[in-house]
């Protein structure tokens, strides 16, 4: 019995330290999960959109060759990140008052940082923190030219860069759907609030605000005598978000809210 003790004592013991050993692998000093652990348990699985993709696309490309115009058109589904649809993504066109868009970005996010101060007059009497909300919900104002006044206009266009906002050329004041698409990623992805309830009250309502006149819609509009563009937010489909860019050249505003009505269609009847 004693030969057995002095066995089994000896293994048991050596048994413990093993174990000991292996859990201090897998924690540090102050008993937190180690860095690839950490990884590991906060990576969570992308969602999947339930919208049906293929029927969107299908009813863009049907809309476009059925009617005249140029277009560039991105559908997503903010929630999974999903593109649905899209078309000429990549190709330019005039901005229009869509840079005071990602002017007005920039600038919330830098009143956030501290490097700029909303209550600092920009027009007139008129303070940022007003003209922030003028550019985007009324647009016709001086407002956007003097913000954009403020910024080097280089340091502006890194600064989008490094955003993951590409296909925006600042100085020539041209876009692209894949541009306005990221821009409009940001501005959700952050919660700019302040911007997204001036988008929500903002005055154009030809556009898609018309063909989405049941739900919830966060947009900005920007046109001239050949461009009318309308990007922005869709809420309240099936209760989440969508985000549409919708850049066209000689179509007009009604040629935008027949585009638009085609996508709610396809986007009620195809999840």
């Amino acid at each position: 019995m004693k030969r057995l003790l002095y066995i089994v004592i000896p293994m048991l013991i050596t048994l413990a330290v093993i174990s000991l050993s292996l859990v201090s692998r897998g924690v540090d000093k102050k008993g937190v999960l180690d860095i690839s652990q950490q990884t590991e348990q906060n990576t969570k699985p992308e969602k999947v959109s339930t919208y049906d993709h293929v029927s969107i696309q299908a009813a863009i490309d049907k809309w476009i060759a059925g009617n005249s115009g140029d277009y560039a058109v991105i559908v997503r589904d903010v929630s999974s990140n999903q593109v649905l649809g899209q078309y000429n993504s990549d190709e330019e066109f005039f901005s229009a008052s869509i840079y005071k868009l990602y002017i007005a970005m920039l600038g919330y996010i830098d009143i956030d940082n501290g490097a700029l101060d909303d209550a600092d007059l920009l027009v007139g009497t008129q303070s940022l923190g007003e003209c922030l909300d003028l550019m985007v919900r009324e647009s016709d104002s001086p407002c956007g030219e003097a913000l954009l006044a403020r910024y080097d206009r280089s340091d502006a266009q890194d600064r989008l860069e490094q955003l993951g906002i590409l296909g925006i050329d600042i100085n020539g004041f041209t876009i692209t759907a894949s541009g306005v698409d990221a821009l409009l990623s940001v501005i959700s992805d952050r919660g700019i609030s302040d911007l997204e309830e001036s988008m929500r009250r903002q005055v154009y309502d030809k556009g898609l605000r018309a063909a989405f006149s049941s739900y919830e819609v966060l947009d900005k509009v920007g046109f001239s005598p050949d461009d009318w563009h309308d990007v922005g937010f869709i809420d309240g489909l099936q209760g989440g978000r969508v985000s549409i860019v919708v850049l066209s050249r000689d179509a007009g505003s009604s040629g935008v809210r027949s585009l638009g009505e085609a996508l709610r269609k396809s986007l009620e009847f195809t999840r």
